[in-house]
């Protein structure tokens, strides 16, 4: 793996890409350093231009980058002859972009390890090539599979287990309580002790700031490739589907469940046992008080259904809406 301000090669990044490739324009030899927007661009850079871009044309005439991902869709309309930067031509250039970032550009991983002022307890069960950070905190009972990293000054409490390749930022409580309570006849609180746990999968993410509630008597579940940015709030007793996407500041009440590869987006808040189904998009700033059908598109407050995910953007707008 490259790191930034390190030479590749255009015919490395083609080599890389393999049949994804549909054509290339210019000498394979150039090297880029590092990525930048298609506008300005920079000098030794890599960017990426999709062919529904504002402007695309003017862009790619404009930038100043080395090399440019394109998508294939404009190959056609190319002169002959060339003499701006190096072109891949690719079905999908922003997915390809993200696939040479990580692959050449990604920033070094903090080294394996248990920080000196870290705290792991002695029943707790490491993997092998974990690393954590200072101020991380992981109690008894609680299990890490290989190579996964946990942040500064998060906690782990007992009965949580957690995958391999996993990222946790920092700042993070993951199976503490979750927030139950019972009224008696007076109307005082009793408060219900939570004794699930916590089960995260294989190469998930979690963002700083972020809460995951243990279950009340079950666990609370993130199955395996799903992403939740910073500042998200589980509560006991959800279950996140594979690849599914929670951005920041939303908060999911107990029980509720995100199918897989849905998408969540900011500031939104899911009612408790609400079912968001597959591929379902909510909307930015969504309140979500009834189920949301597979690859169904809700928005607003609260949300209503204003399309399939196929024809919204990741906001829960109709891509024409926007375009006008």
């Amino acid at each position: 793996m490259n790191l930034l301000g390190q030479s590749v090669s255009v015919g490395a990044i083609s080599g890389f890409l393999g049949d994804r490739v549909q054509s290339l324009m210019g000498d394979i030899s150039t090297t880029v350093t590092t990525a930048a927007p298609i506008l300005p661009g920079r000098a030794q850079a890599l960017s990426f231009l999709k062919s529904d871009q504002p402007n695309a044309w003017a862009s790619l005439h404009g930038t100043a980058s080395t090399a440019v991902l394109v998508e294939s869709a404009i190959l056609p309309e190319m002169p002959s002859a060339w003499a701006g930067p190096v072109l891949i031509f690719v079905l999908e250039p922003r997915l390809e972009f993200a696939r040479v970032l990580a692959k050449f550009f990604a920033p070094p991983k903090p080294p394996a390890g248990v920080h000196a002022l870290a705290r792991v307890s002695s029943g707790a069960s490491l993997g092998k090539g974990c690393t954590i950070e200072a101020g991380a905190l992981i109690e008894d009972d609680v299990e890490i599979g290989d190579g996964t990293l946990v942040g500064a000054n998060t906690v782990l409490r007992s009965g949580t287990r957690i995958g391999r390749g996993v990222r946790i930022g920092p700042n993070c409580a993951i199976g503490e309580g979750g927030f139950g309570y019972v009224r008696d006849t007076r109307g005082s609180l009793i408060h219900m002790p939570h004794s699930g746990g916590v089960l995260i999968g294989d190469d998930v993410e979690i963002g700083a700031f972020t809460a995951v509630d243990r279950g009340t008597l079950s666990d609370t579940i993130i199955e395996s490739g799903a992403k939740l940015d910073k500042y998200v709030y589980v509560a006991h007793n959800c279950r996140i589907g594979p690849d599914a996407l929670v951005i920041g500041a939303t908060t999911l009440g107990g029980g509720a469940v995100i199918g897989a590869r849905a998408w969540i987006a900011p500031n939104s808040t899911i009612k408790e046992k609400v079912l968001i189904g597959d591929d379902a998009t909510v909307g930015l700033a969504t309140s979500v008080l009834k189920d949301v059908k597979p690859g169904e598109t809700v928005f607003g407050n609260p949300g209503r259904v204003v399309g399939r995910t196929s024809t919204t953007d990741g906001n829960g707008f109709p891509n024409e809406a926007r375009e006008r």
